[in-house]
């Protein structure tokens, strides 16, 4: 990362800051404004508020804990199926966001009300808890970080707290419901406190004045971290070998800053918008499917959707004070890229589909067959694959504790045959 150019530092800054930001700024806006005044139960806020509550925790407990399971489905039929289905599946995200959301700060409005002390009390005490979790990075959201629609395999993924797998039960969901109810709340609880306290400071009578307050606070703040990347880089890094508890507290502060960058940039285009763009209603509804479109179409759509935890004090090298707005490098890979991320889905649907017939057989108590054979030989006659391919699939397949009778690759027995670089145990 440090090693970009300062010509490239500030033209993917440019790229972000100015329009792929201002578009998930205004997406965000806008389905929060539909989802309070027009879709979910306006005549009765509290009722409103439960109902969000259901939808955006419900969906995102399911997404979290069916992943994997997701991710099989998508990647089952090749890239066009899987665009579709992760098209689906990031609007469908995006409105279970929203409403988990605006469930907890318009439910927080109506319970405790609003003021400045409160937003004061609440945002520190949920800062304070982000903190001790090392998890305020957690608060940090677009275009201050970019989630890209890919690499393919983690386009679903969404971590957990103590990254507790799946196959461990009761102990997963409890991993699941501690990230979904507990940490992902603490940050919807932080942005609310310190957007309202920004309401309150920066210009409270005067919303053009305060709008463009917010974005020339966040502009600041975002030139300020690009110049400063590289020497933030080596002071980090040079904390952290002297102390780990310096370079936390250092990465930290720099989080903090992108906290309030970020915040000011949403509440800044939100409140312009607002106040520019005529039509009512209409102008939400337009603006939101608009917006929803240039982010599908530009892979930047992952970037509003919130799930998962993040965590500082990781990266020891420094890397941790780096924004992570690549976009245009990520951007170029990824077309360079492109064949063998269609190769993925193939690899998983192979993956899948022979899983299934070995699966049988061991129940039978034979050793892997010519079954299995045939059904390799027949996906791979209508999707072949690559040596790449083939050392993806036996990766799959070792990481699954496969027996004996599995792919062996160094040492072929006689009862070994290959098909497309891929060694089968046959009986």
């Amino acid at each position: 990362m440090t090693s970009r150019t300062w010509q490239h530092r500030f033209l993917n800054a440019f790229v972000v800051y100015f329009l792929i930001g201002p578009v998930m700024g205004v997406a965000w806006n806008c389905i929060w404004t539909l989802l309070s005044e027009e879709i979910i139960y306006p005549e009765n806020k509290e009722i409103s508020v439960w109902i969000s509550f259901a939808i955006g925790y419900t969906g995102s407990l399911l997404a979290a804990h069916f992943q994997d399971n997701i991710y099989q489905f998508a990647t089952r039929h090749g890239f066009p199926f899987f665009f579709v289905v992760s098209r689906l599946y990031s609007y469908a995200m995006f409105f279970v966001s929203g409403n988990a959301w605006r469930a907890i700060w318009e439910g927080l409005d109506f319970y405790t009300g609003v003021s400045e002390r409160n937003a004061l009390v609440t945002s520190l005490a949920a800062y304070a808890a982000l903190l001790i979790l090392r998890s305020s990075r957690q608060v940090v959201f677009a275009p201050c970080v970019l989630s890209m629609d890919f690499p393919l395999d983690d386009y679903f993924k969404a971590t957990s707290y103590f990254g507790v797998k799946k196959k461990t039960g009761f102990a997963h969901i409890g991993d699941t419901l501690f990230s979904v109810f507990f940490v992902g709340t603490l940050g919807y609880v932080v942005w609310r406190g310190f957007w309202q306290y920004m309401d309150v400071i920066i210009f409270p009578d005067d919303g053009t004045a305060s709008g463009i307050c917010s974005l020339v606070i966040s502009y600041g703040i975002n030139l300020l971290l690009t110049v400063l990347e590289p020497p933030m880089v080596w002071l980090s890094r040079k904390l952290y070998k002297s102390h780990y508890l310096l370079g936390l507290m250092f990465e930290d502060v720099i989080i903090f800053f992108t906290i309030i960058s970020c915040i000011n940039f949403w509440r800044g285009y939100g409140l312009l918008y607002f106040i520019f763009i005529p039509g009512g209603a209409l102008r939400f509804w337009l603006g939101h499917y608009l917006c929803c479109l240039i982010l599908f179409f530009s892979m930047a759509f992952n970037s509003v959707i919130a799930r998962g935890c993040a965590f500082e004090g990781l990266e020891t090298d420094g890397q941790g004070v780096v924004g992570g707005i690549e976009y245009l490098g990520n951007f170029t890979q990824m077309w360079k890229s492109k064949p063998d991320s269609l190769k993925r889905g193939t690899c998983a649907n192979i993956f899948s589909t022979c899983s299934q017939a070995w699966q049988i057989d061991r129940e039978r108590g034979d050793p892997i067959s010519h079954t299995a054979l045939q059904v390799h030989d027949k996906i791979t006659s209508d999707n072949p694959t690559s040596p790449q391919d083939a050392d993806a699939f036996t990766l799959i397949l070792s990481e699954e504790k496969a027996e004996k009778n599995s792919i062996l690759h160094n040492n072929k027995p006689n009862n070994v045959i290959s098909r497309n670089g891929v060694d089968y145990v046959v009986s």
